[in-house]
């Protein structure tokens, strides 16, 4: 995905390419980050993954009920 021009990356092409490769969200434009993406990102790969500003309390939950991975 960071070699994919950012004017052809679209919401479903971000949300497959999240769940194949959970790094693959800093590549994610902000208009298109999606609560849908930050979950699968937490699940796959750990909160570490998402930025600080779009944590929230139920991403925490995930990271945790996860395995703790990426906190």
């Amino acid at each position: 995905m960071e070699h994919t021009p950012e004017a052809l990356r679209t919401r479903s092409l971000c949300i497959a390419a999240v769940s194949g490769d959970p790094v693959a969200i800093q590549f994610v434009p902000e208009t298109l980050l999606s609560d849908e993406m930050c979950l699968l990102a937490v699940v796959r790969g750990g909160l570490r993954l998402v930025p600080e500003e779009r944590r929230t309390y139920e991403l925490c939950l995930a990271a945790v009920n996860h395995g703790g991975k990426g906190m």
